[in-house]
């Protein structure tokens, strides 16, 4: 199984912010977290992400137990078996586009480690071009609107071509046709049969997408 969540709760403080969540991903399957502002969902990706750690409960990923694993343990399954679409793109205000899109590589050198530098760069050009980006290839991201950086950082979340892809409201506050693209490059990616989707959304027409729903 790709990813298992057992009994997954959170305390911020004396809050509780999630609790007795469980739930299963495997390659080839998507699976969307449905629920109002303020529930917890960017938590929980958080957690399945290996950027939090629960209050309570178990996370496996890619049937190995995080809950023993130290910091270094816990950031290199990270940075070689997931691949991150944050709700705010996070993308480097000092880098280009392009250089946006390899920064994963910096983190997960053995992934790349067989490729130069000018093929890792012909890959970023060619994950940025197939969403409609060979124009911006060297703009930084204050040069971009809210669509493209949204699909830099899709290209930069799949540039790996991570096992678990995690997105949180991945086509919040896109226009139709950006939100298109950004959804039809994660789902080609689950189709491939090698990669899982677990994403958060408030739109019921995109989670219905999804092999499965959580409602929180």
């Amino acid at each position: 199984m790709l990813l298992r969540m057992r009994d997954v709760s959170k305390n911020l403080g004396p809050e509780r912010i999630l609790q007795g969540i469980s739930c299963a991903l495997d390659r080839g399957q998507s699976l969307a977290i449905v629920a109002p502002s303020g529930v917890g969902k960017s938590t929980l990706l958080s957690i399945a992400g290996l950027l939090l750690v629960p209050s309570a409960g178990d996370v496996v990923i890619d049937d190995r137990e995080t809950a023993c694993q130290d910091d270094n343990e816990r950031s290199h399954l990270r940075a070689t078996k997931i691949g991150f679409l944050f709700q705010h793109t996070q993308l480097i205000g000092s880098l280009r586009a392009i250089e946006n899109v390899i920064v994963p590589a910096r983190f997960a050198p053995t992934a790349t480690q067989k490729l130069s530098k000018i093929e890792i760069a012909e890959r970023a050009k060619k994950s940025l071009t197939a969403l409609g980006l060979e124009d911006r290839l060297y703009h930084y991201p204050h040069q971009l609107s809210v669509g493209q950086k949204r699909r830099v950082a899709t290209a930069r979340a799949l540039f790996l071509c991570p096992a678990l892809i995690i997105a949180d409201e991945p086509t919040n506050d896109l226009d139709d046709a950006n939100a298109h693209t950004v959804v039809e490059a994660l789902f080609r990616r689950v189709r491939s049969g090698d990669a899982g989707l677990l994403f958060a959304t408030h739109e019921k027409r995109l989670a219905k997408q999804a092999d499965t729903i959580l409602y929180l």
